[in-house]
Order: C-alpha cells, then structure tokens, then sequence
C-alpha cells in the first residue's frame, strides 16, 4: 500500500491531503475509519470526491484484509500465534536435568 499521499493522488483527492495531515490521517490505513460522514470535515463536499473517497477507502480496507489474511496464513502464525504443532512454544527453557538424564551410560 502507498503512502496517504500517493492513494489521494491516484484517487485524483490529493488537494485535500493537508486536510487530511491536519485532522490526524498520518497513513493510508488510516481511511479504513472513515465514512461518508466525514467528507464534510475535510472540507469534501463534491459528490464526486466523496464517491471517489468511498471507492478509495474500500479499495484500502481490501488491501489492508488481504495483507493482514497473507501474515496470517505464513507458517507458525494465525489463530496459534508463535506456537508450535504441538502446543508448546518453541522456545528453550531453563530446566534442570532429571535424574534419568543424569545417568551415565
């Protein structure tokens, strides 16, 4: 996903991207928040802008769900997070030998 500047531009919105900057939308993932209700605080009141807007914003939140579903499907991670096949976290733990272990063949 491109900057929030180059989504506005590719959107033909970019004259509203200081709006944006000045109402807290740093990034593009940012717009999956909004809704039409919000053209009027960025001063968006052509019809077309805000259905160019709208379009946009579904256009990020696809692209946002396709990259969050990709990270998810990669091996080791999704509903198990960092956990192995078996249950148990792969990391080492510090445990001290048992007696079996300590046995000298």
């Amino acid at each position: 996903m491109g900057t929030l500047y180059e989504c506005l531009k590719e959107a033909k919105l970019e004259r509203y991207y200081p709006s944006f900057r000045s109402h807290g939308i740093n990034r593009s993932e940012a717009l999956t928040r909004l809704s039409v209700n919000d053209c009027h605080a960025f001063g968006i009141t052509s019809q077309e802008d805000k259905k160019r807007l709208l379009e946009l914003i579904s256009i990020v939140k696809a692209v946002h769900n396709t990259e969050r579903d990709n990270i998810l499907s990669e091996p080791g991670l999704g509903s198990r997070g960092s956990q192995n096949v078996k249950g148990k976290s792969p990391r080492k733990r510090n445990r001290s030998p048992t007696p079996s272990q300590l046995e000298v063949r």
